[in-house]
């Protein structure tokens, strides 16, 4: 768990946009003001079993119809932001490139939930924007995803009681991402991103992390917003 001059040194970098935060285990939630690119702000460090080195994992949370919003037509629209989720690549041998592709994760799922269609309207929008792309590659993140809310306490408890004795873990959380898809309490986008550092903290890398996750977020609130609102 971290301390709380390192949270507070982590927050510092969203510059007065912190409204409220606390602590729930080894995760700090940060709840924004009104106005700003995102609604929540999360963040925790992990450990690498036999390393000094941790991963530090930092999530923007992005809300843009609360469950009182929801109903089956705004249904129909989470199921096409869902085949929208995206993920950070890099390419290339001696000058690695970012791009943003299909999210890997949306791929074996669409195996399990047949009736998922890709879009890719949202990663246009991202590879086009040139100072989302020049921030990327300052913070160069070694992992970024952009996805939506997959299932909720709910769901998932109600997948792991019909778990056969034969069943995995993860069936009941595919279970639960199904169960959801079908019937979404709410549309919210995330945008994580995750780095490993080595030794000290190093802010002005966090920095870097914490303007791509805003950067990213503007744009996809832009572009759910315009997309909801032609649709």
């Amino acid at each position: 768990m971290l301390d709380k001059s390192r949270i507070e040194a982590v927050l510092s970098c969203l510059k007065g946009a912190v409204e409220d935060w606390w602590q729930a285990g080894n995760l700090t939630i940060a709840k924004c003001k009104e106005g700003y690119c995102l609604d929540e702000f999360l963040f925790r460090r992990i450990g690498i079993p036999l390393s000094l080195d941790k991963i530090w994992e930092f999530t923007g949370v992005i809300h843009i119809l609360r469950s009182e919003e929801m109903d089956e037509e705004k249904g129909d629209l989470y199921r096409r932001f869902k085949g929208m989720e995206a993920e950070l690549l890099w390419k290339g041998l001696l000058r690695k490139k970012a791009v943003f592709g299909i999210s890997s994760d949306l791929k074996f799922l669409q195996r399990y939930v047949k009736n998922i269609k890709i879009d890719e309207s949202l990663i246009e929008d991202l590879n086009r924007n040139a100072s989302l792309m020049d921030l990327i590659m300052k913070a160069k993140p070694m992992e970024m995803k952009i996805y939506l809310e997959s299932f909720s306490d709910e769901t998932l408890e109600s997948a792991f009681q019909y778990l056969n004795e034969s069943d995995e873990p993860r069936e009941a959380i595919l279970k639960a991402i199904e169960a959801y898809y079908h019937n979404p309490k709410r549309i919210t986008w995330f945008v994580k991103v995750r780095q490993i550092m080595t030794g000290v903290m190093n802010k002005k890398k966090i920095e870097y992390l914490i303007k791509t996750i805003e950067e990213t977020g503007s744009l996809v609130r832009r572009f759910s917003e315009r997309f909801k609102n032609t649709s």
